[in-house]
């Protein structure tokens, strides 16, 4: 026999799910990109990374430069999907939002700025 309080359970995690599913085909998301030398935020991920990347852009072409002599890829970033709109405040613990929910976490590294055109490589999802 299901219980009245197993059926609310039940009740609720399917609303919790179709917010969770509204919030992510709506326009209140945003992206979220860190790296040592701060973080950015875009309507696009593209945007977040390259924001990254124009924080200090000599310094971090000197980084990529010495990535590559020691043979690593280049600069660190991590991104993700912040389900909120651009404009909602949050904290930011540890190089992430804390106080709103994230999705599809994501690590690039920025491996060339030249020109104002910028690199970066994706880590494939495992």
């Amino acid at each position: 026999m299901v219980k009245l309080g197993e059926v609310e359970q039940v009740l609720l995690d399917l609303e919790n799910a179709c917010d969770k599913v509204s919030a992510l085909s709506c326009d209140a998301v945003h992206y979220y990109a860190s790296g040592i030398y701060g973080w950015s935020v875009s309507e696009t991920r593209k945007g977040a990374i390259e924001a990254i990347a124009k924080m200090d852009e000599s310094t971090i072409k000197k980084m990529i430069t010495h990535k590559h002599e020691a043979g690593g890829i280049g600069f660190y970033v991590w991104s993700c999907k912040v389900l909120a709109s651009i404009d909602t405040p949050y904290g930011i613990d540890c190089y992430m939002p804390t106080g709103v929910e994230t999705v599809e976490p994501e690590t690039h590294y920025i491996t060339c700025i030249k020109k104002g055109l910028i690199a970066y490589y994706t880590e494939p999802k495992k």
